[in-house]
């Protein structure tokens, strides 16, 4: 049975990865062997070894829950139990990756700064980090369409309640330079409501339902009901609301 993770996470793949994958073959990212960080359930980092057969796939997740194994993942990709910048980094993945994938992680972790200094000690000269996350201070709105707004306040919310930091995205390059890496590439991608109305819609009621389902305490059942009731409609003619992608590419120099 598909838990509301396993859903969230399949929604979130077909919404944002194919804009990824454009964005990583764009600056050559998958032409090496990827080390991918905060990789959960391994759902992502399988995805993306399945469409690259001829690379390895290292993933590195602090839960065990996670990394006890499946059998749905491709031959070349194998995941392992690091909490990076706090375990002692594997041995043998030292100096062997050019290439770093960390999505949806640093906003998780309260010292992101201390995660992407570790990775600059254990990556090889050359070697570039890519990382992907979001911002909250970029869910815009052309209108007001309370559904809409009652769906970002609850993200904001929950956000602050659980320790995530959600305005994570505009502070990337000054961590990435704090941490020793060079600025390649920064850019923000505004994927609207309009452009991709079904599956914008449809990620974010999944958001809500696991929001509410994991801070009962913070959302109430009648915020819930109005959000999803709400966005199962069309909003009004012209709306449009963004939700942001946040992408940068830093270099071991």
């Amino acid at each position: 049975m598909k838990t509301i993770w396993g859903e969230l996470l399949e929604l979130q793949t077909q919404f944002l990865a194919p804009y990824e994958m454009k964005w990583l073959n764009k600056h050559h990212a998958l032409n090496n062997d990827v080390l991918e960080i905060g990789s959960g359930t391994g759902f992502y980092g399988a995805n993306l070894a399945r469409h690259c057969p001829d690379q390895s796939f290292w993933g590195l997740e602090a839960s065990a829950d996670f990394t006890n194994g499946s059998s749905d993942v491709p031959k070349n990709y194998r995941m392992e139990k690091c909490r990076v910048g706090v375990d002692p980094f594997p041995l043998g993945l030292t100096d062997r990756f050019a290439t770093c994938l960390i999505r949806f992680v640093l906003q998780h972790d309260s010292d992101p700064l201390r995660v992407l200094s570790c990775l600059y000690d254990n990556l090889p000269s050359g070697g570039r980090i890519f990382i992907i996350e979001e911002d909250d201070r970029l869910f815009l709105s052309n209108g007001k369409y309370p559904p809409w707004d009652a769906a970002a306040n609850i993200w904001k919310r929950t956000c602050r309640f659980g320790g995530t930091n959600s305005q994570i995205g505009l502070e990337l390059p000054m961590l990435i330079e704090r941490a020793g890496f060079a600025l390649e590439d920064f850019n923000v991608e505004m994927r609207s409501s309009i452009n991709e109305p079904g599956i914008f819609f449809d990620f974010f009621k999944c958001v809500m339902r696991m929001l509410c389902q994991s801070m009962p305490e913070v959302v109430t059942e009648e915020e819930f009901a109005f959000v999803i009731e709400g966005l199962s409609r069309m909003p009004p003619k012209g709306f449009c609301a963004i939700y942001p992608q946040v992408m940068a590419v830093a270099i071991k120099r």
